[in-house]
């Protein structure tokens, strides 16, 4: 890209580091057909995480004219880092409140994730208040997710294979857009496309009890938004909007982690990799009186 006076170049560099501490208490009792207790366990299952994340933006804009049309483009790379250690220790007592059995499992969870993504945009004034923009976007996001876990007998650790896994995750997305724009003196009109196509592998690595498993899934999707906005008056005191669109919400990528692992000895989490992204169409009718009071009603 050329740096001239009519341009604009920057860089931002953020990161940070916390650590945290959950202790974690349960109480379970067990009782038979005939609601007596057959036995109680207590767990506790502390937790410490560790986060290192940093993550830096690059970004340009070129004023091509005098009217107002510009190029810009943004480039950000960022990566997040987790240490997770639990360590549950459960306790089984029997209906005289004696000892019978106790077992500690240990977990090491250490997680990547990298996000890569670089966009450019256009905008384009055009005559009668009105305007286009256009822009492509590509993103990367990739997870290397580890569960080593241990069974803890005298003090010595055995490596437990139906909890230990390792998940790789990657996921990329190219979307392109076409926005237009026109504002009036009581009507003004904005309507856009978005168009993207996703591509996600996923692989769960064996061990000597688990197998090797892995999938990838390919889909492409349309997204038209259209807004509305009449003004009844020179004073804009009431406005009326309508709002419609399409619009997509991706599953966490913690969610679609397959480890099973225990939060207690009665609770476990897992996630499915197979979960599918939410895709719901929307309206809006809102009404706006005096810039202060709005009322509004969603389909």
């Amino acid at each position: 890209f050329p740096v001239t006076i009519k341009s604009t170049a920057g860089i931002g560099i953020s990161g940070f580091s916390n650590t945290n501490f959950t202790p974690v208490k349960n109480r379970s009792t067990i009782t038979n057909d005939k609601n007596s207790i057959d036995s109680t366990v207590f767990a506790t299952n502390p937790e410490n995480r560790k986060w290192k994340n940093r993550s830096i933006n690059l970004n340009y804009t070129f004023k091509i004219n005098n009217k107002g049309s510009e190029i810009s483009a943004n480039a950000d790379f960022l990566n997040y880092h987790a240490d997770i250690t639990q360590q549950l220790e459960s306790q089984n007592f029997n209906p005289n409140n004696l000892l019978t059995s106790k077992s500690t499992l240990q977990s090491f969870l250490p997680a990547d994730l990298q996000i890569q993504s670089i966009k450019t945009d256009y905008l384009n004034p055009l005559k009668g208040n009105a305007k286009l923009e256009a822009g492509v976007k590509i993103s990367k996001v990739k997870t290397d997710n580890t569960a080593a876990v241990f069974d803890v007998v005298n003090s010595i650790s055995i490596p437990n294979y139906e909890f230990s896994n390792k998940f790789l995750y990657d996921e990329n997305i190219s979307a392109a857009y076409l926005n237009f724009a026109k504002e009036g003196k009581k009507l003004s009109v904005q309507t856009g496309l978005r168009i993207e196509h996703t591509r996600i592998n996923g692989r769960q690595l064996g061990n000597p009890v688990i197998k090797d498993s892995s999938f990838v899934r390919n889909y492409s999707n349309l997204f038209p938004t259209v807004y509305l906005q009449y003004k009844f008056d020179s004073l804009q005191k009431n406005q009326l909007t309508l709002s419609m669109g399409r619009r997509i919400n991706r599953p966490d990528y913690q969610d679609l982690n397959p480890f099973s692992y225990p939060l207690d000895r009665f609770t476990y989490y897992g996630g499915n990799p197979f979960l599918q992204p939410t895709l719901a169409y929307y309206a809006e009718v809102a009404h706006t009186y005096n810039n202060k009071i709005t009322t509004s009603f969603d389909l």
